[in-house]
């Protein structure tokens, strides 16, 4: 009996990279944006100041932190 799934081509690991990349891409913009919401009371409890705080939600989504994700 031939199997049912053999004609499913998985996609090439470029694709798969991609898709990763933009998952990211929304989970760090994501972030950012609940960033933007925090008080000076709860930025200080994780180390951040407003300036900081502020400068880092009005990077674009693209610009991911490379030591966060192993790159």
């Amino acid at each position: 009996m031939e199997h049912v799934l053999s004609h499913i081509t998985l996609p090439k690991a470029g694709w798969i990279k991609r898709a990763r990349i933009v998952g990211h891409w929304l989970d760090v913009w994501t972030e950012r944006r609940h960033l933007e919401r925090l008080d000076e009371r709860m930025l200080a409890d994780i180390g951040l100041t407003d300036v900081e705080a502020r400068t880092e939600s009005q990077r674009p989504a693209w610009d991911l932190p490379r030591d966060r994700f192993g790159w």
